[in-house]
């Protein structure tokens, strides 16, 4: 219905331990019926009024519902501007049909997030043809989906050119050397406007620092690329920022190094010995 004090929904497979203590949040069970996930759908497809959207939906009981026509209502909205996709396998279910839906149906979303989501080869494709459809996008948040060097140079061919893009938050991965030589080549693409890189809790090491701060030497636009809890970083690594934030080797080179980036880590972290 078209019920102008909904605004956050979440749609999940019950049991949930997600609480809100809001008027404007709605809470759905996906269940085995399918005509009933339907009948929701289309409603969300006539709502004008619901913000963000959130699917909870493990493998399960969730394939059993996960037809087309059952979320074509989805690609009616024009609403919603924050979609989420928990625990959901991309490859097929509920989550490869919420990604179709909206591959669809895009230009009012601006925020993306995955977490705990299963990403193989057919999830890799749907989110990668996904993304690349939504150019609008300002944030993009992808943690704990097991995302490696591989998934991340699709995701980077996936966004390149989307001017919009503000922040690009993959904490909690397992993103190594090749997957930052492939996040800098989007920082050194002239149409990257990130301001924010989380690269938090990751396997990147000295190499992939080194590779990163080089890589961020004529972007001045990044202010923030956080390496916490990347704990083989040592100092080696650390200064290789160092050296492009204030390049001591001439005045010129001082002059001219990247005083737009302000945080890489939390101070605890960094390992200057």
């Amino acid at each position: 219905q078209n019920d102008p004090t909904l605004t956050y929904l979440l749609m999940c497979e019950p049991p949930t331990t997600v609480e809100k203590d809001d008027p404007h949040f709605g809470m759905t069970y996906i269940t085995d019926d399918g005509p009933a996930l339907k009948r929701i759908c289309d409603s969300i497809g006539e709502n004008a009024y619901l913000q963000d959207v959130c699917f909870d939906a493990p493998l399960g009981l969730s394939n059993m519902v996960a037809r087309s026509t059952y979320f074509a209502g989805l690609k009616r909205n024009t609403s919603i501007h924050s979609l989420g996709l928990s625990r959901c396998e991309l490859s097929e279910g509920v989550g490869h049909e919420v990604l179709k839906a909206f591959k669809e149906n895009n230009k009012h979303l601006t925020k993306f997030a995955l977490w705990r989501c299963m990403i193989r080869d057919g999830g890799t494709r749907a989110l990668s043809s996904t993304l690349t459809r939504c150019t609008y996008l300002k944030e993009i948040s992808l943690s704990s989906c097991r995302i490696d060097d591989v998934i991340v140079a699709n995701l980077v061919q996936s966004v390149r050119g989307n001017r919009h893009l503000k922040r690009l938050d993959l904490q909690d991965n397992i993103i190594k050397r090749a997957g930052c030589e492939s996040l800098v080549t989007l920082l050194q693409d002239p149409n990257c406007n990130l301001v924010t890189l989380d690269l938090n809790n990751n396997m990147i090491d000295n190499d992939g620092a080194t590779i990163m701060a080089d890589g961020l030497s004529n972007n001045h636009k990044l202010e923030g690329v956080c390496l916490d809890g990347n704990d083989d970083i040592s100092a080696s690594g650390w200064n290789a920022f160092f050296r492009v934030l204030s390049n001591p080797s001439s005045i010129n080179a001082t002059y001219f190094s990247n005083h737009t980036l302000c945080r890489i880590a939390s101070f605890g972290s960094v390992k200057v010995a």
